[in-house]
C-alpha cells in the first residue's frame, strides 16, 4: 500500500477523534495528504485550473488597468470608481465559488481513489447557487464587524473559511441539519492562530512572488510578457497548492462521508467485481 493509500485509509477509518488533534498535529497531516495528491491533482485538473487562473489573473489586469487609467485621466468619478470596485468583488466572489469547487471535488475524487475524474458541470449544477448565497451571508457577517473594529472583522473572515467546503462536502448541509457559518466557526475554533497564518501566508505570498519575479506588481502583460507570464505560472502552482492544503485540513477534521456519495460507491463497485 502506497503512502497515499494509508494516509487516505487512516483518515477515511477517522470519525470525530480527528477534531481534537493539536493544531500542529492537524497541519502536519493535512500537509502530508496536500502533498501525495498535489501532483494527481495537477495532471487530472489542468483542463479546469488553469482557465479559471487565467481568469482571476487576466480580470485583475483589467481591473488594474481601469483604476490607473482613471487616476492618470485626473477625474475623481466616485460613480464609476464604486462600479468598478463592485464589479471586482462579484467576479472574485464567482471564481472563488468556481475555483474551490474544482480544487475540491477533484482532491476528493483522488482521495477516494476514482479512476474517472468528477463531474465537474454536476458539481456546478449542484453546490454553485448554495456556495454564492453562503458566501454573501459570510461576507455579510464580516462587513458589519468593521465600524466596530478591523481586527474583528479579520478574525470573522478567517473563522468563516471552510464555509464553501461545508457546502460542497458536508452532507448534512445538504439536508438543512447544519448551518454553513457556524460550522464553519465550530472547526477553527482551537486552531485560529494556525489558520491566521495559513491565510495570511496565501494571502500575501503571491503578491509578493510577483513582485518579487516582475519587479513592480502594477505592470501589464504587455509590458512585460515574459515577467508576469511567469509569474502567472508560478501563483498558479501555488494557488493549487495552498486551496488543497485547506480542503486536506477540512478532510483530516471531517473525514466521512456523505452517505449518499457511499452509496453510490458500494453500488458501482458492486457492478464492477459482478
Amino acid at each position: 500500500m502506497s503512502d497515499f493509500d494509508q494516509s487516505a485509509s487512516s483518515l477515511g477509518k477517522t470519525t470525530s477523534a480527528s477534531v481534537r488533534l493539536s493544531p500542529i498535529r492537524l497541519f502536519w497531516t493535512a500537509g502530508r495528504l496536500t502533498t501525495e495528491i498535489y501532483a494527481p491533482l495537477l495532471a487530472r485538473g489542468a483542463s479546469r485550473l488553469i482557465p479559471l487562473h487565467l481568469i482571476e489573473v487576466g480580470s485583475g489586469q483589467v481591473f488594474s488597468y481601469a483604476s490607473e487609467y482613471i487616476q492618470l485621466s485626473g477625474r475623481e468619478n466616485l460613480a464609476l470608481i464604486a462600479a468598478i470596485a463592485l464589479m471586482e468583488l462579484t467576479i472574485s466572489m464567482l471564481w472563488s465559488a468556481a475555483w474551490i469547487l474544482a480544487i475540491a471535488d477533484l482532491a476528493d475524487s483522488i482521495w477516494r481513489g476514482r479512476i474517472r475524474p468528477c463531474d465537474y458541470q454536476a458539481s456546478l449544477s449542484q453546490h454553485f447557487n448554495q456556495i454564492l448565497i453562503e458566501q454573501v451571508r459570510a461576507l455579510a457577517a464580516v462587513l458589519w464587524r468593521v465600524p466596530l473594529l478591523i481586527l474583528p472583522a479579520l478574525g470573522e473572515y478567517i473563522r468563516l473559511v471552510f464555509v464553501p467546503l461545508v457546502v460542497i462536502l458536508n452532507g448534512s448541509y445538504e439536508r438543512g441539519e447544519t448551518d454553513a457559518l457556524q460550522e464553519s466557526r465550530a472547526l477553527c475554533r482551537g486552531r485560529f492562530w494556525m489558520l491566521t497564518l495559513f491565510i495570511g501566508t496565501s494571502l500575501f505570498a503571491p503578491w509578493l512572488m510577483q513582485s518579487f519575479l516582475h519587479g513592480d506588481s502594477g505592470e501589464m502583460i504587455w509590458e512585460n510578457p515574459i515577467g508576469v507570464g511567469f509569474g502567472w505560472l508560478v501563483t498558479l502552482f501555488f494557488n493549487v497548492f495552498t486551496s488543497a492544503f485547506l480542503w486536506a485540513i477540512f478532510r483530516t477534521l471531517y473525514p466521512t462521508l456523505k452517505p449518499e456519495t457511499k452509496a453510490a460507491e458500494s453500488q458501482t463497485s458492486t457492478i464492477v467485481l459482478s
